[in-house]
């Protein structure tokens, strides 16, 4: 079969899936190593606990460009999928000055938020801060350009670039980790989001150059705009405030259990490498087929599937290989142990029982993920009356938790509780999304019978 006809056969959706899936597991192959061995090596057990609660510290300092990028990553999707170049050039204009203008603003905040959240993990570094807020923002901005190139369907660009920023990535940290830890890891890591933006630019203004002139849409799209801003700063507000609380309730774990959660996140996050193209490539595709009238609710099905049955299958395999992988250490070839790079997961192999609902979790993250920018390219806010609520909800149980450790019946918190309630958490808002989707799917059809009688 000719891969003409195999493009043909799977459709843009799946190809395009395809492709970026191949071209990308040379970078996750680096990002595992880094994120399994790596880290560890460089970042003691103390310290290492804390590493995800400062990733979702960063980002919370960089919501506020991300917010309103967001309705802007929307109608670049619309009018690239009209073919109206000059306002998609006039959009990336108009959100690269407005991020311009929030980033100083930004590190004023980070002035006020990081004291704080560092007393809380115990984490005395100052230049840490200023690292971790550069990194936040590259963060924020990076979306404007990758998005960009999404709704241009420029996936093969997009793979390259992702080829690129890996290995320079790896590059950095090798270079900054065994000098500052975690300060070098923040520091290596924003050379990825630097890559991407000027490749995209360079690549973006390719495309373009001064043949496609800027073209006005604030007139036409500012109702789509302000419908979109609302609802999605309440939702991503509330999902960075659950977000924030899930990962600063592990600083309160004893430090061998938040190290625990680090290595067995990194692993169960194998599940995002297989997903995350999919959910790339269906955006610009449903949002394309929704502003032409088509239905999108098979695409969606599939999507979900895959990623729910995905993350069933990782749970079962990590919850099988996780207690022999993290012992490799002590195992023995010809009377040598050659594995001893394994050494640093010896200290968890108690806590490789959780791989399965940890691997679980992120599956079902990825299924409500992809509920959800199904629901953003149609234009559909129905679902913020349920993740908000149930978002805020879990915040204040975490809040509580930890400000009353005694509720856990040990006088204290551990891993197994902390999981359990983001597993309940992940659980209720897709069990809303389903019943949600067949609702609507039942109204449809009650509808249609009715036009035929």
């Amino acid at each position: 079969m000719k891969l003409r006809d195999l493009r043909t056969k799977l459709g843009p959706l799946w190809w395009y899936t395809l492709m970026i899936f191949l071209v990308q597991r040379f970078g996750d192959v680096i990002n595992a190593f880094i994120g399994v061995w790596l880290v560890p090596r460089y970042v003691p057990m103390e310290e290492l606990g804390s590493l995800r609660p400062l990733m979702q510290i960063g980002a919370l300092l960089g919501m506020p460009i991300g917010l309103l990028v967001t309705p802007y990553i929307k109608l670049l999707n619309t009018h690239a999928a009209r073919g109206e170049h000059g306002k998609v050039k006039a959009l990336l204009r108009d959100a690269a000055i407005f991020a311009a203008v929030v980033s100083p603003l930004t590190l004023v905040a980070a002035r006020f938020v990081m004291p704080s959240a560092f007393s809380l993990m115990r984490i005395t570094n100052g230049r840490l801060a200023l690292v971790i807020v550069v990194t936040s923002i590259l963060g924020a901005v990076t979306p404007i350009f990758t998005e960009a190139m999404r709704a241009l369907k420029r996936f093969r660009s997009y793979s390259t670039i992702g080829l690129f920023s890996a290995p320079l990535r790896l590059a950095a940290l090798l270079v900054a980790m065994p000098i500052r830890g975690l300060t070098g890891y923040f520091a290596g890591q924003s050379t990825g989001p630097l890559l991407t933006i000027g490749l995209s630019a360079i690549d973006l203004i390719r495309t373009f150059g001064r043949k496609v002139r800027c073209e006005s849409y604030w007139k036409e799209d500012r109702k789509v705009f302000l419908a979109y801003l609302v609802p999605l700063g309440i939702m991503t507000v509330a999902g960075n405030i659950r977000g924030t609380m899930e990962m600063l309730l592990l600083p309160s774990l004893p430090a061998i259990e938040s190290a625990a959660f680090y290595h067995l996140s990194i692993f169960s996050e194998i599940t995002t490498y297989f997903l995350s193209p999919m959910i790339f490539v269906m955006f610009p595709l449903v949002a394309e087929r929704h502003e032409k009238g088509e239905k999108t609710r098979r695409t969606l099905v599939q999507t979900m599937a895959v990623c729910i049955g995905v993350g069933i299958v990782s749970a079962l395999a990590l919850t099988w290989i996780g207690k022999p992988l993290f012992s490799l250490a002590d195992a023995t070839v010809f009377g040598r142990r050659p594995f001893g790079f394994a050494a640093v997961w010896k200290p968890y192999v108690v806590y490789t029982k959780y791989f399965g609902i940890l691997a679980l979790t992120a599956g079902l993250r990825m299924a409500m993920s992809c509920f959800g920018s199904h629901e953003l390219a149609c234009r559909r806010f129905r679902y913020a009356w349920y993740t908000v609520p149930i978002a805020l909800f879990e915040a204040l149980l975490i809040r509580l938790a930890y400000r009353y450790p005694q509720w856990s019946g040990y006088g204290t918190w551990h891993l197994g509780g902390v999981l359990a309630i983001m597993f309940v958490f992940t659980l209720l808002p897709l069990l809303c999304a389903v019943i949600d989707l067949a609702l609507s799917y039942g109204r449809e059809r009650t509808a249609s019978t009715s036009s035929r009688i």
